[in-house]
């Protein structure tokens, strides 16, 4: 049923729409880059060095193993808690550092 107020769009007000978000996009693009060349501290367009990639692991010699129970304490023993900080709080081994691991948040 088609009324007086049909706000449905036809096949030319697509197009018109495309190409506003385009010219838009462009524009802003532009003003973006612009912006970053101007500034003394503005990010890189193409990296001259690699990036540092981030590991969430505490040892970056090798692989890092699970300690036996009575290695803990000994001599060059790391003990890492990894729980949040409200468990930590209620019991931790007496030289453990808390450090929370989380897959979203990198330490």
């Amino acid at each position: 049923m088609k009324t007086d107020h049909d706000t449905r769009p036809t096949g030319d007000s697509w197009l018109s729409v495309m190409t506003t978000a385009a010219v838009v996009g462009l524009l802003f693009s532009g003003l973006g880059l612009a912006v970053n060349a101007l500034r003394a501290d503005g990010i890189e367009l193409v990296a001259k060095r690699d990036y540092e990639i981030l590991v969430p692991c505490p040892e970056p010699l090798g692989e890092v193993f699970p300690m036996e129970p009575q290695q803990i304490g000994q001599e060059g023993a790391l003990v890492i808690d990894a729980r949040e900080p409200e468990e930590f709080s209620i019991w931790h081994w007496a030289d453990a550092s808390n450090i929370p691991f989380d897959f979203l948040d990198p330490v």
